[in-house]
């Protein structure tokens, strides 16, 4: 965890070598940090419609009294709107990118050609990502705005375990995290709360556990370091994903912006790390 942190100390430390880290001064300086909570998001958008799960639209009102109920749920529903800024355009200026990522190579597309690269999340406790690969050599950053994230990660080519089939977070904690399998020696995890900020290297395994009520903005990029990578991916693989398929980490591109469903309820289809 870094405050303080300098663009090049970011590239030369965390970017270039691909390890993760927390940047904890930055989401304190947004509005957003203030404006999308839970009870500001309720009283400005309760009645509009948001994507859940990768397969339902819900308003925002109804979806939070689920989260509020404590739902019970092994797969709890869970938030991905990739379209908050065209529902709710006040929200973009609402927060600024940070400037260890202001350099935006997929901004030269134009926002009618650039695949989807941001995406509000909201989710009770309970919910979360399972164990995926970043799409398209990409990397990303999350930014907490309410709740606490357990975060999960392993390394590009040291494969988490994953279960046939799938299962739930608290199941994969259940099973396999006190277990000592191959690769974990590797694994790093940490907790980040309101104000925090995760930078995801491309090619590492993840998987986030929502601890709490969780807000939060994830946001994919594409620099100098990693544009390369990204070109080279488009090229070998050249079919989008279909909506509601899983491609993280898997062989397709996923240019679609809609999240994967076997990132929320696991599918018997394995991905794999790049």
């Amino acid at each position: 965890r870094r405050a303080g942190l300098s663009v090049g100390e970011f590239i030369e430390k965390f970017e270039k070598p691909g390890i993760p880290v927390v940047i904890s001064d930055v989401v304190p300086k947004w509005r957003a940090a203030g404006e999308w909570t839970t009870t500001r998001m309720r009283e400005r958008y309760g009645g509009r419609k948001f994507k859940v799960s990768a397969t339902m639209e819900m308003e925002l009102g109804a979806f939070l009294d689920y989260c509020e109920s404590n739902p019970r749920d092994e797969r709890p529903l869970y938030l991905f709107e990739k379209d908050i800024f065209r529902k709710c355009p006040e929200m973009e200026g609402e927060y600024a990118l940070p400037p260890h990522f202001d350099e935006d190579l997929m901004g030269c597309l134009g926002r009618e050609e650039r695949p989807d690269y941001r995406w509000l999340i909201v989710g009770p406790q309970g919910s979360g990502s399972s164990f995926h690969v970043d799409p398209n050599c990409n990397f990303a950053w999350n930014a907490t705005i309410q709740g606490r994230k357990k975060w999960v990660f392993y390394p590009p080519g040291v494969q988490p375990p994953l279960d046939e089939g799938g299962v739930s977070l608290p199941e994969w904690f259940a099973r396999h995290y006190d277990e000592e399998h191959e690769g974990c020696e590797h694994r790093l995890e940490c907790v980040t709360g309101p104000g925090d900020l995760m930078y995801v290297p491309k090619g590492w395994w993840h998987s986030v556990l929502n601890l709490e009520l969780s807000v939060a903005l994830a946001h994919n990029v594409v620099t100098g370091r990693n544009l390369l990578a990204v070109a080279d991916y488009y090229g070998e693989f050249a079919a989008p994903c279909p909506p509601g398929k899983g491609c993280r980490g898997d062989v397709s591109v996923n240019s679609s912006g809609d999240v994967p469903t076997s990132v929320i309820f696991p599918y018997k289809e394995r991905v794999r790390a790049p």
